[in-house]
């Protein structure tokens, strides 16, 4: 229970504000498990976080909260930046168990609530605030957004590995359901790699933005450097994540592959080649010292 300040009277928080703090509490709590290696505890603290942010319930808790005298709703950005890291990283984990379908559609949920169209702009200036919210919530930015395009891709392609592809999708939530293909080798399971590389190219898209060496809000008095520290961390993890997912598309397209093919193949030439020289190495010391041993009885001969 909480005092108020002015004229002592008991006040409670509001429902929406003890909400967003519980799904916090259980995002942090999902990292942690996770760091820890816990993976199944993990998923159910990310869980909690999600159904804590579930739109429904949400407008039902702020019809609730605009019917009582001051309370008021929780942010919706924060929600969002909430519920998009709980289902985000909620994939990463689905991921280490190789549960494939699952971690496809949290990831791609996780999406679905920054469109395209503002992806990389709104987000892009979120990133670029110049601290976290008064509630300690991140906004969301592209480095968050490339990664959750990242595990719709590696997902997409387990379940091509896995020989399966996509059943149906739901009108409603828009998850997908997959179905395992009925003869391995149709060809049918392109279609989930075609969709890996389609994300790993966003993917790309949204890092480099993190490196483009803008930032119109750098020569703000006080602020400066600041800026400057804050892009200088921004770009050197653009540069991390742009090369990871470059990678990843040569393994996707079988250049890595090749690459490693050629590698191993110069390493037996070099040996190959080694062999002889060292053999006529040896020879060429060998008549050395015969001719160097011929000359010792010569001289003692004479």
């Amino acid at each position: 229970t909480m005092t108020s300040a002015s004229n002592g009277t008991a006040s409670n928080p509001s429902p929406a504000m003890t909400t967003t703090s519980a799904a916090l509490s259980s995002l942090a709590a999902g990292d942690s498990l996770s760091v820890d290696g816990n993976t199944d505890g993990a998923i159910e603290s990310y869980t909690a976080a999600i159904c804590l942010t579930d739109s429904r319930r949400k407008a039902a808790q702020d019809g609730d909260a605009s019917a009582t005298a001051g309370n008021g709703a929780a942010d919706p950005n924060e929600t969002k930046a909430i519920r998009f890291r709980s289902l985000s990283h909620r994939s990463e984990s689905y991921l280490t168990l190789s549960k494939f379908p699952h971690a496809y559609n949290d990831a791609a949920a996780a999406l679905a609530l920054f469109p395209p169209s503002e992806s990389v702009d709104d987000s892009a200036k979120n990133d670029d605030a110049s601290g976290d919210s008064n509630s300690g919530v991140r906004p969301v930015g592209p480095a968050d957004l490339a990664l959750a395009h990242d595990r719709v891709a590696r997902a997409s392609v387990g379940l091509a590995e896995a020989n399966m592809g996509i059943g149906g999708r739901s009108r409603a939530t828009g998850r997908v359901a997959f179905v395992r293909l009925t003869s391995p080798g149709m060809g049918s399971n392109q279609e989930m790699m075609e969709e890996a590389k389609e994300h790993w190219e966003s993917a790309l898209v949204l890092a480099a933005t993190l490196d483009d060496g803008k930032d119109d809000a750098e020569g703000k008095v006080g602020e400066g450097e600041k800026k400057k520290r804050k892009k200088g961390g921004n770009a050197a993890e653009g540069r991390r994540l742009a090369e990871k997912f470059r990678k990843s598309l040569r393994l996707l397209d079988g250049e890595e592959e090749e690459e490693e093919e050629k590698e191993e193949e110069g390493k037996e030439d070099v040996g190959a080649s080694a062999t002889p020289m060292a053999g006529m190495m040896e020879s060429m010391m060998a008549a050395k010292g015969a001719d160097s041993d011929a000359g010792s009885r010569a001289s003692s001969e004479a």
